[in-house]
C-alpha cells in the first residue's frame, strides 16, 4: 500500500534578511513567514486534513490552540509536509496571503486587496507530490527533502521583486499604531513590552544595554530612552528620516549619564560590551541520521513532536530569562538577539541552557546542535551581522557539528574567530569559570596573552603535563599558587590567583584535548591547534570583562 505526501516550502527568506536594516524589521520579516505557513497549516485542517495526517511540523491536538495562537515569534517552519487528501491547496495558499494582509493593512496606507495580490508575487510558494509505498512512510521526511530543496535553489533566479515593496514599508513601520491605534499587528502578535510597558520591537542598542535597564545605579535610563529613541507619537525616532543616529545620541547621554553618576570608574555600571549585541543563530546535526533511525509515520510525529517542545521551553529561556528578542525558533532552527550579558549570565551560559533543553527532548547522540555566534558592535549592519552569523553557522557545523562558533566584529573593523566543542570541558566548565570573575577586572591579567605566546615553545616541551605547567606558569606570572584540585581552587580568595590557576586548566585541558583529537599525535599540531583555543579563549574573556583595547 502507498501513500501519497505533499511538501510546501516557502521562498525569498534569506534574500529577505538580506535587506533588513533594524531588529524590528528582522523580526517582522520572519514572523510573516511564519505567519503564513502557520495559515496554510490552519485552512488545510479548514478543508479536512486531520491532525494525525501532519508530518512536519507534528504536534499534539490538544496543543493546537496554543500553538496557532503563540505570539512572539516565528514558530511555523518554512517547510510543512502531510499526507495528501482531497481538497485545494491553492485555496489555503491564498486565503494565508488574504489573512496578512488584512494585518498589514492595520500599519500601512494600502488596501487590502492589493497587498494580497502583492504578496502572491513576492512569496515563492512551492509544493512537491510524492507517493510512497509502506516500507518508506517511516522515511518521509528524508524522501521529500531533496526535492524541496531543489524547488529552494530554483526559487533563487525566480522574478524580482514587486515594486512598490509593501512589504519592507510594513516591516519599517511595524511599532507603529496607526492613527494611533492599540490594535496594530504587534498588539495581536507580540508579547515583549518596552520599558515603557509598549508592545515594540526593541532596537539593536537597547537590547544590547538590557542590563542597564534594570540596574538601579542608572535610574534616569527610561528617560534617556523616551529622549532618544521613541517620540511622542508613538513611533521610533528614525522613521522619520530626519537624519538623526538616534542609537548613537542614546548611548553617548548614557555613557555621559553614567560617567557623571559614577565619576570612579570602577563603579561605574557601563562597560564596552554595552556596545555590542549578539546575534545568535542554530541549527540541528545529523537530523538525517537520527531520521534515518525511524522505523514508523508514528516515531517520524513523535520526534516532530519533540522539536515542537523544544521550541516552545526555548523562547521561554531566551524572553523570559534572559531578556533577549526571540526571532525564530521552529523545526531545529533558532535565530534571536541578546544581549552580550544580563546580570550575572553570559549569552555563553544562554548557549548551554539552548542546548540542554534540546538534549532533554533527544537524549540519544544524534541529533546535536550547532551555534553560530555573532557579537556586533552596534554600528555593524544588521543584515550583515545575521549573514555573518548564517557562515559561522556552517562553518560549526563543517568542522564536525555539536560547536560553537564565535565572532566579535570589534568597533575597529577586526574580526576575531573562535570555534569551541560544546561537548569538551573547556567550554562546558572552563569559559565559565573565567567568565565568573566578571566583577573583578584586576582579576584578568592583560599581559598572559603574552607570556603565553612568547613561551609558545616551552609549553609544546610540556603541554601534556599538568605538574610541569603549573610549574612554569608560576615562574613567568610570579604566582604561588602550587594548588591541584577543584577545592584548592574554590579556597582561593584572591580573583588573580584564581585566574592564574585557570590558564593553567586550560592549558592542560587544551592539549590533552588536542592530543586526543590528532591521530598522529604530532606535537606541533597539537600544540598550534591547543594554543589557538586557549588565545580563542582569553580574546573573549578579556572583551567581555573590558580590558579590549578597542575602547571605541
Amino acid at each position: 500500500m502507498s501513500n501519497t505526501y505533499i511538501g510546501i516550502t516557502i521562498g525569498r527568506i534569506y534574500k529577505t534578511f538580506q535587506n533588513v536594516r533594524r531588529t524590528r524589521e528582522l523580526w517582522a520579516a520572519s514572523f510573516c513567514f511564519s505567519f503564513i505557513m502557520r495559515n496554510i497549516n490552519q485552512q488545510l485542517r479548514i478543508q479536512g486534513i486531520k491532525p494525525e495526517d501532519f508530518i512536519l511540523p507534528y504536534f499534539e491536538e490538544k496543543e493546537k490552540d496554543k500553538l496557532f495562537n503563540l505570539k512572539g515569534f516565528g514558530f511555523f517552519p518554512d517547510r510543512l509536509i502531510f499526507k495528501s487528501k482531497e481538497g485545494d491547496l491553492k485555496l489555503s495558499i491564498d486565503k494565508s496571503f488574504e489573512l496578512l494582509s488584512v494585518e498589514m493593512e492595520k500599519v500601512i496606507d494600502c488596501k487590502k486587496d492589493e497587498i494580497a495580490i502583492y504578496l502572491k508575487n513576492y512569496f515563492q510558494i512551492c509544493f512537491i507530490e510524492k507517493s510512497l509505498d509502506d516500507s518508506e512512510n517511516a522515511r518521509v521526511i528524508l524522501a521529500l527533502t531533496p526535492y524541496l530543496d531543489t524547488l529552494e535553489q530554483q526559487n533563487k533566479f525566480q522574478a524580482v521583486e514587486p515594486e512598490p515593496n509593501l512589504l519592507f514599508e510594513f516591516f519599517k513601520q511595524i511599532n507603529s499604531r496607526k492613527n494611533k491605534s492599540k490594535k496594530s499587528f504587534l498588539y495581536d502578535h507580540y508579547e515583549i513590552e518596552d520599558i515603557n510597558g509598549n508592545k515594540r520591537v526593541e532596537s539593536l542598542i537597547e537590547i544590547a544595554t538590557r542590563e542597564l535597564a534594570k540596574n538601579e545605579k542608572v535610574p534616569n535610563y527610561q528617560i534617556l530612552i523616551n529622549k532618544n529613541l521613541w517620540d511622542e507619537n508613538g513611533s521610533d525616532i528614525d522613521v522619520g528620516n530626519n537624519g538623526k543616529d538616534s542609537d548613537t545620541e542614546f548611548l553617548d547621554a548614557l555613557i555621559k549619564e553614567c560617567a557623571r553618576l559614577y565619576p570612579e570608574d570602577k563603579d561605574n555600571p557601563f562597560q564596552t560590551y554595552h556596545k555590542y549585541y549578539c546575534i545568535l543563530q542554530a541549527d540541528g546535526d545529523k537530523m538525517g541520521t537520527a531520521l534515518k533511525g525511524l522505523s514508523s509515520v508514528g516515531d517520524v510525529q513523535v520526534f516532530s513532536n519533540h522539536l515542537t517542545k523544544w521550541a516552545q521551553e526555548t523562547y521561554k529561556e531566551v524572553k523570559e530569562n534572559y531578556d533577549g528578542v526571540p526571532i525564530y525558533i521552529g523545526g531545529d532552527d533558532l535565530l534571536c538577539i541578546v544581549p552580550v550579558c544580563n546580570g550575572n549570565r553570559t549569552v555563553f551560559d544562554l548557549i548551554q541552557k539552548i542546548d540542554s533543553i534540546f538534549k532533554t527532548e533527544f537524549t540519544s547522540e544524534y541529533p546535536s546542535l550547532s551555534f553560530g555566534l555573532s557579537i556586533t558592535y552596534y554600528k555593524y549592519p544588521l543584515a550583515e551581522a545575521f549573514a555573518k552569523a548564517y557562515e559561522l553557522l556552517k562553518q560549526a557545523k563543517k568542522e564536525g557539528g555539536n560547536r560553537v562558533a564565535v565572532q566579535i566584529i570589534k568597533h575597529s573593523g577586526s574580526e576575531l574567530v573562535s570555534v569551541f566543542d560544546k561537548a569538551s570541558g573547556l567550554f562546558k566548565q572552563t569559559l565559565n569559570h573565567f567568565l565568573t570573575l566578571l566583577d573583578d577586572k584586576e582579576a584578568a591579567n592583560s599581559s598572559i596573552s603574552y607570556k603565553l605566546r612568547e613561551n609558545e615553545k616551552v609549553f609544546a616541551q610540556i603541554g601534556l603535563s599538568q605538574e610541569r605547567i603549573s610549574h612554569f606558569v608560576n615562574h613567568i606570572t610570579d604566582s604561588k599558587d602550587e594548588g591541584k584540585t577543584e577545592a584548592d581552587y574554590q579556597a582561593l580568595s584572591n580573583n588573580n590567583e584564581k585566574f592564574i590557576r585557570l590558564v593553567k586548566d586550560t592549558i592542560y585541558g587544551a592539549y590533552k584535548q588536542k592530543a586526543d583529537e590528532v591521530l598522529n599525535k604530532n606535537m606541533d599540531k597539537i600544540s598550534e591547534d591547543a594554543m589557538k583555543e586557549i588565545y580563542s579563549m582569553l580574546r573573549i574573556v578579556k572583551f567581555v570583562k573590558g580590558l579590549d583595547d578597542d575602547k571605541s
